[in-house]
């Protein structure tokens, strides 16, 4: 009779419900939100923070999951705990900022005056002949790496003297 008790709860057991975790987030998606490692996020259901469930996943082994509730409430914990350096002053309200204000009203202006902040070099290399690559890439904006293929293809003039070095001239004939 006890084996008849037996199958009779192992049948009931195959009979419950099995529970729906298709909403709860994987541990990738908690570690995103959270913005941590996957590595915190077990320590953190191991801590029992978060609470942790397996969804069976077809021909794979089962995945975990995490209730999104809990995250969500670590989440805004996180985003209200601001950092405050003890005994700092409490931070005053900014000045009027001075650069926007500078700024010329017409776009186009701004866009040309910029343009030719970039363009001109520092006095340093205004007054070279010869630059560095370092300096014909802050002077003409190109990568180094571009500068090399030029100056391999013969397109650049350039020696190299421990490190290669670019005229500035040459530079500026492009």
């Amino acid at each position: 009779m006890s084996g008849i008790c037996l199958l009779s709860l192992i049948h009931l057991s195959y009979m419950q419900p099995t529970p729906d975790y298709s909403d709860w987030w994987t541990k990738k998606e908690a570690a995103a939100l959270l913005r941590c490692s996957e590595k915190s996020i077990e320590r953190m259901a191991a801590r029992g923070l978060i609470q942790q469930a397996s969804r069976q996943v077809p021909k794979r082994p089962p995945a975990a999951v995490y209730n999104p509730i809990d995250i969500r409430k670590l989440a805004d914990q996180n985003r209200s705990a601001a950092f405050v350096v003890p005994g700092s002053p409490e931070p005053e309200a900014p000045a009027a900022s001075t650069a926007l204000t500078s700024m010329s009203a017409a776009p186009v202006n701004f866009i040309e005056q910029l343009v030719a902040a970039i363009r001109t070099p520092p006095a340093s290399v205004k007054d070279k002949g010869w630059l560095t690559l370092a300096e014909a890439e802050a002077y003409w904006g190109l990568p180094q790496s571009h500068l090399r293929k030029m100056i391999k293809s013969c397109r650049l003039e350039a020696i190299k003297i421990r490190s290669w070095y670019v005229r500035r001239r040459s530079l500026e004939e492009l």
